[in-house]
Parts: C-alpha cells; structure tokens; sequence
C-alpha cells in the first residue's frame, strides 16, 4: 500500500506528462496485497506482482533464464552484470526488453 500511495501521489503532481505510472512489487506476503491491487485499479494505476521477485525482470534483459530462482540467487546472478541491490546500472540493455 505504500508503494501504491506514493505512485498515486506522484502521478498527481505529474508536471513532466508521463504516459502511465506504474507500481512493481515482490509476490512476498503482503497482507494489504488485495486490497491495494483493487485499489490500483480504481486509481487507474497498472501493479504488476512479480514472482518471485523484480529481480527476475532484470536478469531477463541479460540472459534466459527459466529454471526457478530464489530471490538471493537472482541477486547474485545480478551481481556479475553490474547490479547491486536494486539499482540498475547505466548500462542496463533497455534496448533489450522484447528478448526479456
């Protein structure tokens, strides 16, 4: 819910003019997870739940993975191109997003 109320309030104050704003978060156990997701789509802000967790996304920009990964191996796969935490690095392959 507080990812979600940050997106909501940022796309209040929307200045730039993006397209849409969107939330992302981990599957984990959110006890608030229904609840936000309704109230995602009442605001009309798209939350998209990954499993197991984001970082998945991103090793998919790099190399094909489809074997079960836990989220502190998806880290460490992540360290050997540059990641650390959740900071995508300048050199992230955006490009790459149709392969992902």
């Amino acid at each position: 819910m507080r990812v979600l109320k940050a997106a909501i309030d940022f796309n209040s104050r929307d200045t730039d003019g993006y397209d849409e704003v969107w939330v992302v978060v981990d599957v984990d156990d959110h006890a608030t997870l229904d609840e936000a997701l309704q109230k995602g789509r009442q605001a009309d802000i798209p939350i998209v739940v990954s499993n197991p967790c984001f970082e998945i996304w991103l090793i998919w920009h790099y190399e094909d993975c489809r074997a079960h990964q836990t989220t502190s191996a998806a880290i460490e796969c992540l360290t050997k191109h540059r990641h650390t935490e959740k900071q995508i690095p300048n050199t992230f392959p955006y490009g790459a997003y149709e392969e992902a």
